[in-house]
């Protein structure tokens, strides 16, 4: 069972660091909207 567990605080854990990656980026992206332009999929 502590397998178990462990294994899904890791998952959550890597999401949640997924997670801020993504927000960190758009973020970036809008302080920086000419780079906006080269990426092809840009979500709004």
């Amino acid at each position: 069972m502590m397998i178990f567990f462990s294994f899904l605080i890791h998952k959550y854990l890597i999401s949640n660091n997924l997670l801020k990656i993504i927000a960190n980026a758009t973020s970036l992206y809008n302080k920086f909207p000419e780079f906006t332009e080269y990426s092809p999929n840009t979500t709004t």
